[in-house]
């Protein structure tokens, strides 16, 4: 039991570590000089972010159900959440501004000198900055806003997807998925719920709520009505049904992979504004052959793995454990 546990988490790991890769990868398409080879390999690689909705579908509901979580348990659960997301988030928006400021005093430079208002802060710790027409410190930030959304609604709905009782888990399922059908707008969590709701009833596979001809079903279900409802490209339509057969039949292992996904969190955070805005544009300023901007390029994806890690140890692991002692008490 213990092997298929640790078979499990190394799945997970290495599915988050090349979803975080393959959204640097094509993140930083603006910056590569490209030809047809990058050109097409930015655009298969564009999956990323799908790959993360399905595991979060799949983890949370999991990590639930193994606590044998109730309601009573919510205020619990969403602390715990917070204290995983703020502390890099917060972390990498004083980061963000400190940067900013810095700029204004650079040689390169260019067009008016930045600021940050008030607004600006107080829209990005709410996780709402688009609501009111101010940017998000990171541009990729705004799936984290559909994160947040979909903690706070399966801390209410886990219940009733644990049900023994079918018809309870099935109309869970299909009003989680109808809230797609209702919702147009990208920054809101129902727009995505059918994209999660892969994970979810991939968990119910995996803890034998559903058998295997229930989970075909209704997933392929879930899939056509992600084609009817959704814009996909054909990577990320094809990405999500391998995604969650990966995590229930194929176990995977590789410790680079392992790595990058446990501190996939503090390099989705700093890829753009370490990564893109300061080494990348930065080194710009020194290299003008094609083939030393795509080096340059390519090179700052890994050279964001230790730094990373070293965001991770400040601002993840420490709040880590403090979420473990709340999960206690």
């Amino acid at each position: 039991m213990e092997k298929e546990k640790e078979n499990f988490i190394s799945t997970i790991e290495f599915l988050r570590g090349f979803a975080m890769l393959s959204i640097c990868y094509t993140h930083y398409k603006i910056h590569f000089i490209v030809n047809d080879f990058w050109f097409y390999s930015m655009i298969y690689a564009d999956f990323g972010v799908s790959l993360f909705f399905v595991i979060s579908g799949f983890v949370i509901p999991l990590s639930l159900y193994e606590k044998k979580y109730t309601i009573f348990d919510y205020p619990k659960f969403i602390a715990k959440r917070l204290l995983r997301v703020y502390p890099p988030f917060i972390a990498g928006l004083l980061l963000t501004i400190f940067l900013t400021y810095l700029s204004n005093f650079s040689p390169f430079h260019q067009g008016a000198n930045n600021g940050v208002s008030a607004k600006y802060i107080i829209s990005n710790l709410l996780l709402i900055p688009s609501f009111f027409n101010q940017p998000w410190y990171s541009p990729v930030l705004w799936t984290l806003a559909i994160e947040m959304q979909f903690y706070l609604l399966i801390g209410l709905i886990a219940p009733f997807l644990f049900s023994d009782k079918k018809w309870i888990q099935y109309l869970t399922i299909l009003l989680f998925a109808g809230i797609q059908f209702i919702i147009n707008d990208e920054r809101i969590f129902g727009f995505h719920s059918m994209v999660f709701l892969i994970g979810i009833v991939g968990f119910l596979k995996y803890k034998e709520k559903i058998n295997l001809l229930e989970w075909l079903i209704i997933t392929t279900l879930i899939l056509l009505g992600i084609g009817f409802k959704m814009e996909l490209t054909n990577t990320k339509f094809i990405a999500l049904p391998i995604t969650i057969c990966l995590i229930l039949f194929v176990p995977l292992k590789n410790r680079f992979f392992e790595f990058c996904g446990k501190i996939s969190y503090s390099y989705y955070i700093l890829h753009i504004i370490i990564g893109g805005s300061l080494i990348i544009d930065f080194g710009k300023n020194f290299i003008h052959s094609a083939f030393g901007i795509n080096l340059l390029t390519f090179s700052t994806i890994f050279l964001l793995i230790p730094i990373s890690w070293i965001f991770y140890s400040l601002f993840e692991v420490p709040f880590q454990k403090l979420g473990k002692k709340i999960n206690s008490a």
